[in-house]
């Protein structure tokens, strides 16, 4: 039950520093996410893996101010990261709310072909999954899709 309102609690803040961080560009909803057991030690390992797949795709990165995304994590150590495609933020990487709990998301915006999309997103899964920073990967399913 505190895993579950955990995840809640950690979508809807999500969901708050997209707006914030993406303006307009917001209106998008997520087309995948997914959650993963995370130790904020990780970071910089994390941020490694996000560095190879912008250089490897041709995406920028943006990045919130450390300091301000840990008082969203009751003082945790945490990070807010998106890549942008042109002007759209297709990837976006944090464990902002519950610093324990690494959340990844792509957006369709129709620049990129959603397997494009996906392909990156696989590829950024499978660096973390073999860096070793990220336990118990999951996809997050939508109860609408259920």
């Amino acid at each position: 039950m505190k895993k579950i309102l955990a995840i809640i609690l950690s979508l809807m803040l999500i969901a708050f520093v997209l707006a914030l961080a993406l303006g307009e560009s917001s209106k998008v909803t997520p087309h995948t996410m997914y959650r993963a057991d995370f130790l904020s030690s990780s970071i910089s390992d994390v941020e490694k893996c996000i560095d190879t797949i912008a250089k490897e795709n041709g995406l920028r990165i943006f990045r919130k101010d450390r300091q301000q995304m840990s008082t969203l994590t009751n003082g945790q150590p945490a990070f807010f990261t998106a890549l942008y495609y042109q002007d759209d933020p297709v990837m976006t990487v944090t464990n902002v709310a519950v610093g324990t709990i690494l959340s990844i998301s792509i957006s369709d915006y129709g620049k990129i072909p959603i397997s494009e999309l996906e392909l990156i997103l696989s590829d950024f899964t499978s660096m973390l999954e073999q860096a070793k920073t990220v336990d118990n990967l999951q996809q997050y399913v939508w109860e609408s899709e259920i």
